[in-house]
């Protein structure tokens, strides 16, 4: 998350982004991003990224299998992510993150998206820069919840300066895109690129269970959204991410978590946005098409699991009782 502030961008990207129905408007600068101060062994800042790294005993790496030790490792980017940026690359268990794109993580999954549950509704705009506008994360740490799951929590804050010209912060929401190897459609070999949002969460979990239980909250038509997000328990309808403002006006937290068995690997791109929901007729017509305006303000961040293979000692231990399993990928839906 060094801080960028020119944003280039290829022909190839140029093209694509037209073809993702993306408008530009004036750019007004770079916006900045400060992480926590380093603090080794917990947390080490180096080539670009700031990594947290647990251990979990007696992890759950199949049917009947039971590693000794694991390893969760949790990184966010020092360079601030922007609308062109892509995955972190890490140790992705699986098929790793394109770093060349033909499209953008964050278009490619809004495209994906309109064309499903967006209905084709929707438009998304590259904002551009945020001058004056400064993200601090003050959350960040490897969360190794079990024998079963683990992931990170990752929290962000937003604050202007004197000179900050842009969106008032509550207006300003997330936008997320994710890349992981478990949550359903994703698998290690197939990865696939989706906005973190109330419609794909409530197909598989995620987040506090009860959320997707219940109809999703509105977007406020103004564009503005209260202190507090969408309430305890309650989840913001697409295509933001679910979940805003529990920290304040324009703050995001995330707790992503996969399966040990898999091993796990999580990707995402947050990205500060504004958001006007579509308008319809009484006989339900579109009348204007929603606007999505995502902003070079946010950041690049993720989760890798590390499991060691089954020892031939338990192998053999299994086989002596009768019960051997080779399933140790299994697709488990993200829990919070």
């Amino acid at each position: 998350m060094a801080n960028r502030i020119q944003r280039v961008m290829s022909s190839a990207l140029h093209t694509a982004l037209l073809v993702a129905a993306v408008a530009t408007v004036p750019a007004w600068g770079a916006a900045t991003l400060t992480l926590p101060t380093a603090n080794p062994p917990t947390t080490v800042l180096a080539n670009g990224q700031l990594t947290a790294t647990t251990i979990q005993n007696n992890c759950q790496i199949g049917s009947g299998l039971t590693a000794a030790v694991c390893t969760d490792t949790a990184f966010v980017s020092s360079t601030l992510a922007t609308t062109s940026s892509t995955f972190l690359t890490g140790n992705f268990n699986g098929a790793a993150p394109p770093q060349s794109p033909a499209v953008a993580p964050i278009f490619a999954a809004f495209n994906t998206w309109n064309a499903g549950a967006g209905k084709n509704d929707w438009m998304v705009v590259d904002g551009g820069n945020l001058n004056n506008l400064g993200l601090t994360v003050n959350a960040f740490t490897a969360t190794p919840n079990g024998p079963v799951v683990a992931g990170m929590r990752i929290g962000v804050v937003a604050s202007t300066g004197a000179q900050y010209a842009g969106p008032a912060l509550n207006s300003l929401v997330w936008t997320q895109v994710t890349y992981d190897n478990y949550f359903p459609p994703s698998t290690p070999a197939n990865p696939a690129t989706l906005l973190d949002e109330y419609s794909t969460n409530g197909s598989g979990g995620g987040g506090p269970k009860n959320a997707f239980n219940q109809p999703c909250i509105g977007l406020p038509a103004n564009g503005v959204f209260p202190a507090g997000g969408a309430g305890a328990g309650r989840a913001y309808c697409d295509p933001i991410y679910p979940f805003q403002g529990t920290q304040g006006l324009a703050s995001l937290i995330d707790e992503p978590t996969g399966p040990w068995a898999t091993p796990a690997s999580f990707r995402a791109i947050a990205l500060l946005s504004t958001v006007k929901p579509p308008t319809f007729d009484a006989m339900g017509n579109l009348l204007t098409k929603g606007v999505l305006t995502v902003y070079d303000a946010g950041i690049d961040y993720g989760f890798d699991l590390k499991t060691p293979e089954p020892g031939f000692k338990v192998v053999l231990s299994l086989l002596a009782i009768g019960g051997i399993y080779f399933k140790f990928r299994r697709r488990h839906a993200r829990n919070s």
